[in-house]
């Protein structure tokens, strides 16, 4: 499960309000080592302490907003903490606080607010210990309209820099404000607690409300949290007298009633605003740490019919919350009097740390989308094992919009979208994010392992998907379900240097087809005639649906501002997966600003630049960049993979069979591997090598796909009974395999099984009504049973459906030259030639099993003296194999 990260500190923090000795240099230690910080404060407390429930966690936090002011050993240490690091600033013109933030050997870094170093170049900063230093503003240092400013001063005193605390930003927790006011040198602090975190920033980047009074002079002041940790700056103070101050940074402003209740507050800039707009070199320079970021993408605002469609799937999506205080989403599928079902992931309702455990006992409701919570009725969880789906169902005399399931044959490039909400930095929010989808057979080729369809995710998607959105529904464009959200592709990431560790999302979102869930719907013991089930395929969309649906991938923006490395790779990951290549490279541009700063798990950086390349037909790049992910990490086989893919479009087969074999030695038992090996070995004509490593992959995972493929292999060596006894072991184990059935139909042209071939072909279309390939073999029958003109017009629809498909080209220009067209022939044939090399070899033709008829035509055409002298003029291309 995408687990929400759990308020440890802030249930934690108040009993170490009860350690009797617990001094600066532990408030310091808590801050900078909090495990061991923990461990030995929790010495000094009564064992029940650590065996109470959540009902005492609520009460230890009630305990922690009072902390400061119940406390006063601890108030005395944080405002020692702050005199230490809060410095009094003046200048010709104004004056006001700042904050020691960074020491680099016996220079020093110094946060304040613009507005107090406004008009000037030249200021004097005061230390705690009355001594008077010359400062100049930070060069080269914008914060793009942010109220902050940073002055650098030298001296060889030492002083000690705050401690940066950016993540602890809740509403409700204690704080203590410091700076010096007016034209005193006594420094003051004001107690309070954070009462407002708008979403959005004010103008100057002001986010952070909070109780504490703040006088004229104190702007730049640190404010601090009750662990001595710096959280932001004093800017701006309560009740002033105009209210120009309060519009949003995209330049909106807050309703009337909102205002009123904002300006009972003061307001102070995040720490975390500074750390993520002031230039890496400096955090490096000043070890400052970086920004914490969770959610680093903006959602699309979708109007029009997108707007209404997902409007129409609000309506049904659900979210859970778990007494764990995880909170994820659900879909409601039936409803049978007043008994809604929801279905979800079985681990949103079945919490635990590995498959060996038993269920947790947490307790579950649904929310539903007016906003009431129902509790699940006892017993109706069910989960079956083998696959992560679960039901629940809850009771309500209100009316919910019932889902409708589409049981559609998924196919690549569908656009979908994925709806739930999300749970960041302790906030659920909705989210309705587009994406394209990968075909079933096609999705199971891009996992990096076999865990995941061992669970039943056989469904693969490039949604931006993040913790809470498990059990979320996939969704095509009419709003029905085609699946079930419940996990992402990603890499460990561990730097002992940083301290940097976590999960990284690397690769593509994941979901369990919705037709898994129908076949199962009786082990669940639910009536499949509750259900709304559509057995239609994708609807098709027109150029202005498509072209909104891309408005809006494009629309998602990644920011550019500082980050870890493992933020910057998730980044990369990111805009990769939408597409956003053209826009100055910007995936690629990410993946750079991690592998810059050289962490650990640098091959990470690497790998995620190769796949950014590889995307855009980069195959030689590429190639580099997973070399580089091999040498940072010889054992990191999803590079070699890549690696190996990215040398077969280049066409060096050879060092594409090495690097394959390579990554089998790591993973000898991942199917995909030897797939892939396969498929290496048919290019070089090495069939009983090609059909002996597709076979073992038949033997680790017989899924569809696997026969599929062993089944192109048998033709090339006319065993055709064995390729269509694979085909239809395809076709059993996935009915709505369209690839499968185009592929047992090309058997059966060449076996001149006229009738046969055109009812898988045109089943195919059945299934996806916009195949290509299906339409040009139907044509290539047409062809050979003598009826060229029906053939014309079938190879014409797939120019109309695709105009950079080579070989309906190609087979319209023989057409036409048997027909005597020859000068649109020509013309037709030097467009297909551009577009694919190979067509210029009848080699070519014979391998691809085209039929008797079109080949010998295809040699009469070539032999022209006009195809001859164009041909002549690509010579040594056709030899290289490239397309």
């Amino acid at each position: 499960m995408h687990l929400a990260p759990t308020p440890v500190g802030d249930r934690l923090l108040s009993a170490l309000s009860r350690c009797h000795k617990f001094t600066k240099s532990m408030l310091k230690t808590f801050y900078l080592h909090r495990p061991l910080a923990l461990i030995a404060c929790f010495l000094l407390l009564p064992t029940p302490v650590l065996a109470k429930n959540s009902t005492l966690e609520l009460n230890l936090n009630s305990n922690h907003q009072q902390l400061i002011a119940h406390d006063a050993p601890l108030l005395e240490e944080l405002k020692e903490i702050a005199v230490q690091i809060t410095v009094k600033i003046d200048s010709n013109n104004n004056g006001g606080s700042g904050v020691i933030i960074g020491k680099k050997q016996q220079s020093y870094l110094v946060i304040t607010n613009a507005h107090v170093t406004f008009g000037d170049n030249n200021f004097s900063i005061q230390t705690h210990d009355g001594v008077v230093h010359q400062a100049q503003l930070v060069p080269n240092t914008k914060f793009s309209n942010r109220d902050m400013a940073l002055l650098q001063f030298r001296s060889s005193k030492q002083y000690e820099p705050a401690d940066i605390n950016p993540s602890n930003l809740r509403q409700g927790i204690p704080v203590l404000a410091a700076g010096y006011p007016g034209e005193t040198n006594k420094i003051v602090y004001h107690q309070g607690k954070i009462t407002q975190l708008p979403e959005q920033s004010f103008k100057g980047g002001y986010q952070i409300g909070y109780s504490s009074d703040i006088v004229q002079g104190m702007s730049g002041g640190a404010i601090l949290d009750a662990e001595g940790g710096l959280i932001g700056i004093n800017g701006r103070s309560a009740y002033p007298i105009l209210n120009s101050g309060y519009v949003y940074e995209d330049g909106s402003r807050p309703l009337p009633e909102a205002i009123k209740q904002f300006r009972r507050s003061s307001w102070g800039i995040p720490i975390q605003t500074f750390l993520a707009e002031v230039n890496s070199e400096t955090l490096t320079a000043y070890s400052l740490p970086f920004p914490v970021q969770k959610s680093t993408i903006t959602q699309p605002s979708l109007k029009g019919w997108l707007g209404e469609l997902e409007q129409k799937t609000k309506q049904f999506i659900v979210r859970i919350d778990s007494s764990s205080n995880t909170k994820d989403s659900g879909v409601i599928i039936a409803k049978t009097g007043e008994t809604y079902t929801v279905l979800t992931t079985a681990h949103v309702l079945c919490e635990r740390n590995s498959v060996k455990e038993s269920c947790g006992n947490y307790r579950y409701e649904i929310v539903t989308p007016d906003g009431k919570a129902y509790a699940i009725i006892p017993d109706s969880i069910k989960i079956q094992p083998g696959v992560d789906l679960a039901i629940a169902q809850f009771s309500s005399k209100t009316t919910y919009q019932v889902a409708t399931l589409a049981n559609a044959s998924v196919t690549d490039d569908q656009y979908v979208f994925v709806g739930g909400y999300s749970s960041l930095a302790n906030r659920s929010k909705w989210q309705f994010n587009p994406g394209k989808t990968y075909s079933l057979e096609q999705g199971l080729l891009q996992l990096k392992d076999n865990f995941f369809p061992r669970q039943g995710y056989e469904l693969v998607y490039t949604n931006i998907t993040y913790a809470g959105m498990a059990g979320a529904p996939v969704l095509d464009t009419q709003g029905r379900v085609i699946g079930i959200h419940g996990a992402v592709e990603g890499e460990i990431a561990i730097d002992e240097k940083t301290g940097d560790s976590g999960h990284i999302q690397m690769g593509y979102s994941l979901g369990i087809p919705i037709n898994t869930f129908i076949s199962l719907a009786n082990h669940f013991n639910l009536n499949s005639q509750s259900l709304q089930v559509q057995s239609s395929s994708f609807p098709q969309l027109n150029t202005a649906q498509k072209d909104a649906i891309e408005k809006a991938l494009l629309s998602i923006s990644v920011p550019k501002s500082n980050a870890k490395p493992s933020v910057w790779i998730e980044r990369g990951n990111q805009l990769w997966r939408l597409g956003q290549y053209d826009q100055d490279d910007q995936a690629i541009a990410a993946f750079e600003q991690a592998i810059k700063q050289k962490p650990a798990y640098v091959h990470l950086a690497w790998y995620g630049k190769g796949m950014a390349l590889a995307s855009q037909d980069k195959y030689t790049e590429a190639v580099a960049a997973f070399e580089q992910a091999i040498k940072n990490k010889q054992n990191f086989y999803p590079a070699l993979k890549e690696q190996s893919i990215a040398l077969q479009q280049l066409n060096q087969l050879e060092r594409a069979l090495v690097a394959i074999d390579q990554a089998i030695l790591i993973q000898p038992e991942n199917a995909n591997l030897y797939l892939k090996k396969s498929l290496v070995l048919k290019g070089l004509k090495r069939y009983p090598g090609s059909l002996a490593a597709i076979t073992k992959a038949v033997q680790i995972s017989p899924n569809a796909e696997v026969y599929n493929q062993r089944g192109n292999i048998y033709p090339l060596q006319k065993q055709w009974d064995l390729a269509i006894a694979d085909f239809n072991k395809a076709i059993e184990i996935n009915p709505i395999n369209a690839d499968a059935y185009i592929n047992r139909g090309f058997v059966y042209y060449n076996l001149k099984k006229w009738d046969l071939a055109l009812a898988d072909f045109n089943q195919a279309i059945q299934l996806n009504p916009q195949y290509v390939e299906a339409f040009f073999n139907i044509g290539l029958v047409n062809y050979e049973m003598g009826k060229t003109q029906e053939a014309i017009q079938r190879w014409q629809q797939v120019v109309n459906l695709d105009k950079k498909q080579a070989e309906p080209q190609m087979a319209l220009a023989v057409a036409m030259y048997s027909k005597g067209e020859s000068e649109t022939a020509f013309e037709m044939a030097e467009v297909a030639l551009c577009l694919d090399k190979r067509l210029a070899d009848i080699a070519y033709f014979q391998e691809q099993l085209w039929g008797d008829r079109m080949i010998a035509d295809t040699q009469k055409f070539f032999a022209t003296p006009k195809m001859q002298a164009y041909l002549s003029q690509m010579q040594g291309l056709s030899s290289t194999g490239n397309k």
